[in-house]
C-alpha cells in the first residue's frame, strides 16, 4: 500500500477518495493507465514499461493493444498483477510489436471486475530503418 502513496499514485488515490466521499456519480472503482501517454512514440523492437493504477481494485489485469480506433483487441497479457514503480504505478514491460500505427492504444481490465477498464492515451507504434523487422 504504501507504494501506491508515493508521488504519482498518491494523487490518483486521493482523487478517488474525494470522489467516492462526495457521491458524484463517479465510480470508485477504476484503473488509471499513466503510460503510454497520448503523443508517446514506442518503437517496434524497443521494451517500454506499460503503467497504471488500480484504484479500490486489486489485479490480476488483462492488457491488449488496439491498433487503430474500433480495430480488433490483440492480447499482450492475459492474466499479471504488474510490479511496483518508484512513482507508486503498477507496471508491465512490453516489447513494442508491428504492424506500426499513429493510433495505438492500451485497454487494461480487472480481471475480478471486468467492468472496470482503463484506457491509455493514443499513442504511435513505429518502425526506423534500424529497427529489427
Amino acid at each position: 500500500m504504501n507504494k501506491l502513496l508515493q508521488k504519482g499514485g498518491l494523487a490518483v488515490a486521493v482523487l478517488a477518495t474525494l470522489v467516492a466521499l462526495m457521491g458524484l456519480g463517479i465510480p470508485s472503482q477504476f484503473v488509471d493507465v499513466h503510460a503510454p501517454a497520448t503523443g508517446d512514440r514506442w518503437r517496434v523492437g524497443h521494451t517500454y514499461a506499460i503503467e497504471w493504477l488500480g484504484v479500490e481494485v486489486a489485479g490480476p489485469y488483462r492488457i491488449e493493444l488496439q491498433r487503430q480506433p474500433r480495430g480488433k483487441w490483440e492480447m499482450i497479457t492475459r492474466s499479471t498483477y504488474g510490479y511496483g514503480t518508484d512513482d507508486g504505478w503498477l507496471a508491465y514491460d512490453w516489447r513494442a510489436t508491428g504492424p506500426v500505427t499513429r493510433r495505438a492504444q492500451i485497454r487494461i481490465t480487472a480481471l475480478d471486475h471486468p467492468e472496470v477498464v482503463g484506457y491509455s492515451g493514443i499513442f504511435t507504434i513505429y518502425r526506423d530503418s534500424h529497427s529489427a523487422r
